[in-house]
This record gives structure tokens, C-alpha cells and sequence, in this order.
């Protein structure tokens, strides 16, 4: 862009000025408040449409010059006119998004580091689009599935990308120590294992399916013997009942016998009394003289029945005395029957139980199997605890041996992530595109620097620091600042191909660096025919002895002097 005219009516401080633009070089100079500041202003708003001293819309009719109601800016340029006009505060502005780096020299040096590096980027046309940093993670062997988990962040810019990746490390050290129980560190997790020890000593290991099969007819076997023993708990029992029951047999006959010849005697004397009754109920024979007495429907001869002298009263008493013991000794008879039959049927089983049995169950057999049960049974307790134990090693060692394959994994992990985290650092990929985009414009601040050797070197590096020598850009003099605002606004514009630079305030300098300063822009605009640069600065009178390739403008009360920019024409 090379600017071939300007026309500033009523604009801040400058009244009415206008001249064509005929050398490379276009030096405004004049007494403080002359206007020089708002000729830099004007050109800024027509060719970008920003304002330096007004941040708000609504305040921009205070650039209006004081006494005046509208304002007018139109600079021509081989690329077409630009403009912007008050009260409406409308134009027509270049769309070049670097212009403003190149109207204003300290824009880009008052940046912040990554502001300067995302510039750089777009202006060089370096990519750090998400496919580029693919490309170039997989270049690098990372991990595909894993770019795609960290590649989202790159909106927020690498920092925020690489801070993530070291965060799903550290998230992957965390779960490595939860698997294995130790700190992490990346040569106790290459190739970790867990330790085998006191996870079974030195005993063999357990047969746990045999063991079970023993366990089990163990359990059979204690189930067989709990059922003799209540069956022989039972046998012995009914034996005992048994036995009592047959041991009355005797007692029983010798009780039936004495009962019997009781019963016997009671019913000879029942007997006698009954005759003794019959005798007193004897009556004369019809056919004979002999006494007779009805018994059991006969008539028998009453003289066998004696001749009782008992009265009849007591003769009744007697007998029914007699018949009620009777009856109770008949009744104690069978009674005994019946006992002697259970005591004979009860000797009758014994025998069968004992040849059922193998002969006498006795409690000594019930005892020795109770014995052959409580050694089964800690048999079985041994069993069972070694089999959990075995178990439990068995379980442990899977385990372990999962443990193993997770934290290998999880190692894994972490490598790849922290590779990728190192390709996302500063140093890794974000250094090869910063140093292709660097690589045009150090070359550009190299062939500067080269043209003002009195000059600190100036120089950015990959931090995007600027720096002059040594020293950082923020610890520069108010003219050293300028310096490094000077080389880097030549170099941008150079780098943008605008080809065009606005440098104010040159006053900064002292005289012997503005010489230096005039002899660099020569060589510049004889290097690059295509470079255009507007310098201003506050001088007590023009400059004299000014080459011809510097076309020079003095400026007073807003307006250019004729004379001084006939002189200089």
C-alpha cells in the first residue's frame, strides 16, 4: 500500500491540510502542538478505521476541531481512496487486519507474548489448525486415541492443551499408585510386578478340588454316623425299656401263682358259704321225706350242704365280700396276664434287636462313633480353612496378577501422555511453528539491524520476548523502546506486504540516532522500492540537508507550511 495523497479538514488539531505524497520517505515535522500527532490520527482512522485517543462511538465527535461541525479525512492510496467523516463516524477502511501494526508502532511490541505469537502465525500463514497439530502429533508417535481426547483444547491454545495432557498423566500416575499401593516413579513402574511373599509361605499348594472331594464324603460319612447314632441312642433306649420290661417275667409268675392260689382259697370259701346259704333255703321233698334245695335249676338233696348255724345275715355279708374279692382277684389275675404277656413280647424284641444289631448295642459304640464324628469334623474345619486360605492366595494372585496388567497400562499411559504433553510445551511443536514463522521476519529484523549497527540489536525470541541485546523490552528507556518499536514495525510491514510504516515521535532520538535512523530508512526503501514510511517528529525549525528520497513537510497551527513544503518539494 503506498499512500499518494492526504486530505484532513477539521480533524482534532489540523485545520485544513492536504499535499501529495512523492517519495518514499514522508517526514512531518513542527513545534509541539503544531498538528503532527493528528495527522498520524487521521491517517490511522481513514485506513483502518480505529481511533487513538477516543475509545467510545459515542465520544468520537470530540475529534471534530474545536469552532467546527463536521470533519473530513480522505487519504488516496494505490490500493483506492479510504476514509472517515464526523458527525457520522462512518468511512470507507483498508481490510487488512496487520495495517494497524503498521500505523502504529508500539501495537505490536505492547502485546502480550501469546497475542504476538497468534500474529505471527496468521501473518507468516504458519497453520495451528487442529488437522496441522494431528499431523504433527502423529509424526511424533502419539497416541491417535488420545490426540483426539487433548486436540479440543487447542482452542484455548497449546498451554491450555499441553496443561491438559499433563493433567491426564498425573491422572494416570494416581491410578497407577491406587492399583499397585506404591508412589510412582518411572523406573519402579517399568516392568512392575507385584510380590508373591506371604501369600502362602513355603507350604504346597492345595489340592482344592480334591480337597473339596475329601470335605465332602467327610461330610457323608458324619451324616451316616449322626444316624447310627440316633438310631443306637434310640435301640439303646428301647433296650433299656426292653429290659426292664423283661426282667418282671418272673416276679410276674411268682405274683400270677400266689394270686391264683389266693383266688382259689376265696372261691372254696365263697363256695361254703353259698351251700351254707342253700342249707337254710332247704325244703321238705313232696315225694320224700328228705330236704331238698334248688340249685342251678336242680333240686338237689340238702344234706350235702350241711347244716350251717349261721344266720343268714352274716351269711350275706360274707358272700358278697367273697364275690367282690373275687372279682378283684380275677381281675388282678388278668392283670398280671397281660404283664407277663408284655414282659415275654418285650424279651422277644430285645432278642430280635440284639441279633438285629450284631449283638448289644452299648453305649461305648455310641461313644466311639461320637469320637469318629468330632475328628471328621476338624478334618473338615482343616479342610475348610485351608481351602479358603488356598482360596483367598489363589484370588490374591489373580488379582496381583491383574494388578500387574492394570498398572502396566496405566504406565503406558502416562508415557504417552506426557510425550504428548511434551510435544504441546513450548519447546515441542509450538517451537518447529513459531520457528517457521519466526524464520521470515528474524531475518527481516536481522537485515534491519544490520542497517543501524550503532543500534542495540533487536531481536524476539521464542518466548515472544522483544528484547534489545540483552536487555527485555520492558526494562528499555522511553528511546530504546522506540528503537525496538522502529525495527519491528518495518519488519511487520515488510512481512505483511503492506509495505507501509508510520513512525512518530523520532524526537525520542538524539541527533546523532536520528542520522542513523535516516541512513536505515534509505537503504530499506532502496532495498524494497515497494516500502513506504510516514516519520513525524517535534523539531525547533526543519531539518536541513535532507536527502531527496525524504520528502519533508513542516507544519504549523494544523496546516502545512507553504514555504517550508515548497522548499522541501
Amino acid at each position: 500500500m503506498r499512500i499518494q495523497s492526504i486530505r484532513v479538514k477539521n480533524f482534532q488539531g489540523l485545520a485544513n491540510f492536504t499535499m501529495d505524497v512523492e517519495r518514499p520517505v514522508l517526514f512531518v515535522a513542527g513545534h509541539n502542538g503544531a498538528g503532527k500527532s493528528s495527522l498520524r490520527d487521521a491517517i490511522r482512522i481513514a485506513l483502518t478505521g480505529q481511533a487513538s485517543r477516543v475509545a467510545l462511538k459515542k465520544d468520537y465527535k470530540a475529534m471534530i476541531k474545536d469552532g467546527t461541525k463536521k470533519s473530513e479525512v480522505v487519504v488516496n492510496t494505490d490500493d483506492g481512496a479510504y476514509s472517515f467523516s464526523l458527525p457520522q463516524g462512518k468511512g470507507v477502511h483498508a481490510e487488512s487486519e496487520y495495517l494497524p501494526m503498521c500505523v502504529d508502532a508500539a501495537q505490536f511490541c505492547t502485546m502480550k507474548p501469546d497475542e504476538r505469537r497468534k500474529a505471527l502465525f496468521e501473518l507468516t500463514g504458519c497453520s495451528v489448525s487442529t488437522a496441522r497439530v494431528r499431523e504433527m502429533l502423529l509424526a511424533e508417535d502419539c497416541d491417535s486415541q488420545l490426540i483426539e481426547l487433548v486436540l479440543p483444547l487447542l482452542r484455548s491454545g497449546f498451554p491450555a492443551a499441553a496443561a491438559e495432557a499433563k493433567d491426564r498423566a498425573t491422572q494416570a500416575r494416581g491410578a497407577w499408585k491406587a492399583i499397585t499401593g506404591e508412589t510412582y516413579g518411572k523406573q519402579k513402574a517399568e516392568g512392575w510386578e507385584p510380590s508373591f511373599e506371604d501369600e502362602g509361605g513355603n507350604e504346597s499348594e492345595l489340592d482344592v478340588a480334591a480337597a473339596r472331594q475329601k470335605l465332602e464324603q467327610n461330610s457323608k460319612t458324619i451324616s451316616e454316623l449322626n444316624r447310627m447314632i440316633g438310631n443306637g441312642r434310640s435301640v439303646l433306649t428301647r433296650v433299656q425299656q426292653l429290659k426292664e420290661q423283661a426282667a418282671r417275667v418272673e416276679r410276674i409268675q411268682i405274683k400270677s401263682k400266689a394270686d391264683n392260689e389266693s383266688l382259689e382259697q376265696t372261691q372254696k370259701q365263697l363256695t361254703r358259704y353259698e351251700d351254707a346259704q342253700l342249707s337254710q333255703n332247704a325244703m321238705p321233698c313232696p315225694c320224700c321225706d328228705c330236704m331238698i334245695v334248688l340249685r342251678d335249676g336242680e333240686l338237689v338233696d340238702a344234706t350235702k350242704f350241711g347244716n350251717s348255724t349261721l344266720k343268714p345275715e352274716r351269711i350275706e355279708s360274707e358272700l358278697t365280700q367273697l364275690r367282690e374279692s373275687v372279682a378283684m382277684m380275677q381281675r388282678t389275675i388278668a392283670n398280671n396276664q397281660r404283664d407277663l404277656d408284655a414282659a415275654t413280647a418285650a424279651q422277644t424284641e430285645l432278642d430280635t434287636l440284639n441279633e438285629e444289631n450284631g449283638g448289644e448295642i452299648s453305649q461305648k459304640s455310641i461313644e466311639g462313633w461320637q469320637s469318629d464324628i468330632n475328628e471328621l469334623e476338624t478334618s473338615n474345619r482343616e479342610l475348610s480353612s485351608a481351602i479358603q486360605r488356598q482360596t483367598q492366595i489363589d484370588a490374591r494372585r489373580i488379582a496381583l496378577e491383574s494388578a500387574a496388567t492394570k498398572a502396566a497400562d496405566y504406565h503406558e499411559q502416562v508415557n504417552k501422555w506426557v510425550h504428548i504433553a511434551e510435544q504441546l510445551s513450548p519447546d515441542g511443536i509450538p517451537a518447529n511453528i513459531l520457528a517457521q514463522a519466526m524464520k521470515p521476519l528474524q531475518t527481516l529484523i536481522s537485515n534491519i539491524n544490520s542497517l543501524v549497527p550503532d543500534w542495540p540489536a533487536v531481536s524476539i525470541n521464542q518466548e515472544m520476548e522483544l528484547m534489545a541485546d540483552s536487555r527485555l523490552y520492558g526494562l528499555l528507556s522511553e528511546s530504546e523502546q522506540w528503537r525496538v518499536q522502529t525495527v519491528m514495525t518495518l519488519a511487520l510491514a515488510q512481512l505483511s506486504g503492506i509495505n507501509l510504516a508510520v513512525l512518530d515521535r523520532i524526537d525520542v532520538l538524539d541527533p546523532a540516532s536520528r542520522i542513523h535512523l535516516v541512513e536505515m530508512l534509505l537503504g530499506l526503501t532502496e532495498e524494497n522500492t515497494d516500502l513506504q514510511i510516514i516519520m513525524l517528529g517535534t523539531l525547533a525549525q526543519p531539518a536541513k540537508g535532507m536527502p531527496d528520497a525524504i520528502q519533508q513537510v513542516w507544519i504549523e497551527h494544523g496546516e502545512p507550511s507553504q514555504p517550508q513544503q515548497a522548499k522541501a518539494a
